[in-house]
């Protein structure tokens, strides 16, 4: 017998006997998978109610991408950005693949890609910037409803993220708080976008909880994950004053 047959059958008898993975869960009997799953939809249900992270189109609820993006932290999965690019055959449309993380040991679980170009009649009018940001956005929704649209829909929405409905131009509820949503506010009354100087404090913040942190791309993973946006010090101003604060309730300090 080949010595990579038996490591393969070593690694398959590992795996039965580890049972099945739901995300960084673990799940003994594959037949929990659905009890597990229920456990997480209840709480999950109940945020998305209180925080109205969705909106009803044709009497359905589309929940956003925030909705989805909690579902999968419940689960032990993270959203990153993996590519992002102008369609060189449609200038002005950004094309972004994001990959679904497993947090407890860095494994792949799923990739999904996402556009946003002027072609669409609510983003036609919109900053090149904006576009590039919804772009991720939909990936980010969408690589999370490939993985667990399932457990959605046992908390009672639908499987499809609102950021990739077709309804024409729709509002965001909370599109003073959210830089991805089309605008109906006068710019004077949009919430203040974040300075370069709170991020590199929120950055100083971060090392201390995470002393010895040596990779140059982990402050910006985390960030992605907390915000579902790529960061960049220097164009912090599509940063919204939710977003650092975000960040920093999830570090445990006390907000700005």
């Amino acid at each position: 017998m080949a010595d990579n047959e038996v490591i393969e059958r070593g690694e398959m008898v590992e795996r039965a006997a580890a049972g099945v993975q739901l995300g960084s869960l673990s799940v003994a009997d594959p037949g929990q998978v659905v009890v597990m799953a229920q456990k997480i939809a209840e709480p999950l249900a109940r945020m998305i109610d209180e925080r109205r992270l969705f909106a009803v189109i044709s009497g359905r609820k589309h929940v956003y991408v925030e909705g989805w993006a909690t579902c999968g932290a419940m689960l032990g999965v993270v959203p990153r950005l993996l590519e992002e690019h102008e369609d060189p055959n449609n200038p002005g449309e950004f094309v972004a693949t994001v990959e679904a993380v497993r947090s407890c040991d860095g494994v792949i679980l799923g990739r999904a890609k996402a556009s946003c170009g002027p072609d669409e009649s609510t983003w036609k009018s919109r900053s090149r910037q904006a576009r590039r940001s919804m772009a991720q956005t939909r990936a980010t929704g969408k690589v999370f409803r490939l993985l667990f649209s399932w457990v959605m829909q046992l908390a009672g929405y639908e499987t499809t993220p609102f950021e990739e409905m077709d309804e024409g131009p729709m509002v965001h509820p909370n599109a003073d708080r959210n830089p991805d949503a089309p605008r109906t506010q006068p710019r004077a009354q949009r919430q203040k976008p974040v300075t370069k100087d709170e991020v590199l404090q929120l950055h100083k913040e971060w090392l201390i909880a995470n002393p010895g942190e040596q990779s140059p791309t982990a402050f910006t993973d985390f960030i992605f994950g907390k915000t579902g946006r790529e960061f960049n010090p220097r164009t912090t101003s599509e940063w919204t004053r939710d977003d650092l604060n975000r960040c920093f309730r999830a570090l445990g300090i006390t907000e700005e």
